[in-house]
């Protein structure tokens, strides 16, 4: 589930959502989770994604979805904030600012 700042990008239209999701070709976008940690009961997931941020589908990159995940110098993928409020899982971006907004590593 989207978390309702993840939702806004889409101004109430779930459907544009999932098109966007339908239209993503999944068997070429090869990723891993490089890690994860617990923020104040927010869980901060990193995602490696083979070819880093340009590789990450559009759509998550210019809603945005996720934000860049920078490791040693380089954009090495994505990260997304997830929370269970109600025991559902909850996706939300987080705080995108600076270099981060304009998808480029420190």
């Amino acid at each position: 589930m989207l978390s309702d700042k993840a939702q806004a990008t889409y101004s109430g239209d779930s459907a544009a959502y999932r098109r966007e999701v339908d239209a993503t070709d999944w068997e070429a976008f090869q990723w891993n989770i490089d890690g994860l940690y617990d923020q104040d009961g927010t869980w901060v997931v990193l995602v490696d994604v083979e070819g880093g941020w340009a590789a990450v589908p559009a759509f998550i990159r210019e809603r945005p979805l996720a934000q860049i995940h920078c490791r040693d110098g380089g954009a090495a993928g994505f990260v997304v904030l997830v929370t269970f409020p109600a025991g559902e899982p909850l996706v939300d971006p987080g705080v995108r600012t600076g270099s981060a907004d304009a998808g480029r590593c420190p």
